[in-house]
């Protein structure tokens, strides 16, 4: 896949990759996560992501499936499963995205 796209980084917040069948946007997010190896460059805010530690590079991007899953273990497991946050802060996110 051949892709060059440059976005001004200060115009990002979120990214949607949208496409048809076959267009590679499964392929795109395997090779944002470092799922597979690829060849070429891939970079965010001009760091390739090949030198991002990979925890810490699939800690800061995320992804919504189109498909609804059922997942195994507690909401607070499925909604912070590094343990990053508080069950105090979990819970005010919470309450915060309920009043929406």
């Amino acid at each position: 896949m051949h892709l060059k796209t440059v976005i001004p980084k200060f115009y990002i917040f979120q990214v949607g990759i949208v496409g048809r069948t076959g267009a590679g946007k499964s392929s795109l997010v395997k090779m944002l996560f470092r799922l597979e190896e690829f060849q070429g460059t891939i970079k965010i805010d001009d760091i390739d992501i090949l030198n991002v530690p990979i925890k810490l590079l699939r800690s800061k991007i995320s992804m919504i499936s189109q498909n609804p899953m059922v997942f195994s273990g507690s909401v607070r497991h499925n909604l912070d499963p590094s343990h990053y946050f508080t069950d105090e802060k979990i819970y005010q996110i919470i309450q915060e995205v309920n009043n929406i």
